[in-house]
């Protein structure tokens, strides 16, 4: 028998075997540069594969092919010929099977006609997606380059494209990821975040998925994923969890994200003056922003708030879309838990001085009121100019008093400093107690300095008196019901009952 026919070698293509084949069929092939003289082949009895040029039958050949074959002639560019019809069903293949065949197993597999027959049935529209994966598969993988801006740009313009070919065939998704690549965002989240991307609003899976890069730990960013239309706006309340914190007391801000071809991305997380976020937990609140078309008023409109802690500042009309819990600031270590003791101990120090000035606050308010009142009540009852007089000499001693309170509250106002308080809430009732008593103290001034309606007066008097005496009251429960609470398991006092 004519060893140069006998069909017994497999040649080594790419990641996968073919064969086997004659050296007749092999010339040929390397003729028409199918195959390289630099290919690995293998035949029964050989104990690994061999590249061509160490094995003696090919030895002569290769020798032949370099003096008498022409050059290979490259086919013409149709695109779907019969060549590249072949190569599809190869790439094809390459893509579907999973394990790694061996030389004899290969064999057996290509001799039978089924395998044949169901990569011919493989559709085009699979064809032009393996088509454009490998076009787009350099852009998928740019982040491993220092990319040009008109890389970008291009990146960019073909995105579009990209998600349509997903959408007309989406057994792609596979292989072709329907977003860019997110830095620093866990695994799971990207996984989460591309079924958003892919799932239509109102399907059975995820609609919205956020995600949290951490490529810069100290200002993170975040991400929002979903198959709304470009330009969807979405707003994030990102509060701090005020018993993790780590030497502050409160944080909460908001950012705006829009969506562009399914991805939004924030910017990144600054505290104050672009300083990093103080180390511990925060809530991270994703909601609906402004409908930019009264479609995408109706998709929010349809789609349901998901449960998650209530927090007090939060507007109380949103709807919660997405809720996620995160540790930013840094690393939760060892060195964190030790700062955050320190600090919780310097914090219960703090809130029992604040104790005892709010009850100091308090005493000294009531006895302004109290002595206000009582001169006033005692000066109406005498008829004549006398009780003018006597009102001026306790009108300036009242008001010098008044001016140290007021004095002592502008150093440190409590609505621009609620941060620096434990006990914010009742420094900003104890301000309020201080305005209602000197709005009734002017108008105790007004009744026996100046001429008007005595009747008039005398109701207003009578209203700011209700209302000053209601705060005193609150004031004094709340103080008893917070010094009776136990402390948290963190040692930290309550701000009120748990």
């Amino acid at each position: 028998m004519d060893i140069s026919k006998e069909k017994k070698w497999f040649v080594y293509l790419g990641n996968h075997h073919e064969g086997p084949f004659s050296l007749e069929e092999i010339q040929e092939k390397l003729t028409q540069g199918v195959i390289s003289k630099e290919g690995f082949v293998w035949a029964e009895g050989m104990p690994d594969w061999k590249p061509m040029t160490q094995v003696p039958d090919f030895q002569v050949l290769a020798t032949s092919l370099n003096e008498d074959s022409p050059p290979s002639k490259t086919p013409e560019p149709e695109l779907f010929n019969e060549i590249e019809e072949k190569t599809f069903e190869k790439i094809s293949e390459n893509l579907l099977l999973t394990q790694t065949i061996s030389p004899r197993d290969e064999q057996n597999l290509r001799s039978k006609s089924s395998k044949k027959s169901f990569f011919r049935s493989i559709s085009k529209k699979i064809k032009w997606g393996i088509l454009c994966l490998t076009g787009l598969s350099f852009f998928y993988f740019q982040e491993f380059f220092e990319t040009p801006s008109s890389l970008n740009q291009l990146i960019e313009l073909s995105w579009p494209y990209r998600l349509d070919l997903l959408d007309k065939t989406p057994e792609l998704a596979q292989w072709i990821s329907p977003l860019p690549s997110l830095d620093g965002v866990s695994s799971d989240e990207v996984d989460l975040m591309k079924l958003a991307a892919l799932e239509p609003p109102g399907g059975s899976g995820p609609q919205i998925a956020m995600g949290l890069s951490r490529t810069d730990i100290l200002h993170p960013t975040l991400y929002v994923a979903s198959r709304l239309p470009d330009k969807t706006q979405f707003q994030a309340y990102i509060v701090g969890v005020s018993d993790t914190l780590l030497k502050e007391r409160s944080y909460i801000s908001q950012l705006n994200i829009s969506l562009t071809h399914r991805i939004g991305k924030s910017s990144p997380l600054y505290f104050k003056n672009k300083s990093p976020l103080p180390k511990g937990e925060y809530r991270i609140y994703l909601t609906s922003g402004t409908p930019s078309s009264p479609e995408d008023e109706t998709r929010f409109n349809l789609m349901k708030s998901i449960p998650h802690p209530q927090y007090n500042d939060l507007p109380k009309d949103i709807k919660v879309l997405a809720f996620k819990t995160y540790f930013l600031g840094g690393i939760r270590d060892a060195i964190y838990t030790r700062e955050l003791n320190e600090y919780h101990t310097q914090l219960r120090i703090e809130a029992e001085n604040e104790i005892k000035e709010l009850t100091q606050f308090l005493n000294t308010l009531e006895s302004q009121f109290n002595a206000s009142s009582a001169k006033f009540g005692i000066l109406k009852k005498i008829k004549g100019s006398s009780k003018k007089m006597n009102w001026i000499p306790f009108h300036q001693e009242w008001t010098k008093l008044q001016k140290q309170l007021d004095e002592l509250f502008n150093e440190s106002p409590p609505e621009k400093n609620s941060d620096r308080y434990f006990y914010s809430d009742l420094y900003l009732m104890i301000q309020k107690l201080s305005q209602t008593v000197q709005t009734e103290h002017h108008l105790h001034h007004l009744y026996f300095t100046e001429v008007g309606d005595s009747k008039a007066r005398e109701i207003q008097i009578g209203d700011t008196n209700l209302l000053t005496q209601t705060i005193i009251s609150q004031l004094k429960a709340k103080l008893a019901h917070l010094t009776s609470l136990p402390p948290l398991p963190n040692g930290l006092p309550q701000k009120e009952e748990q």
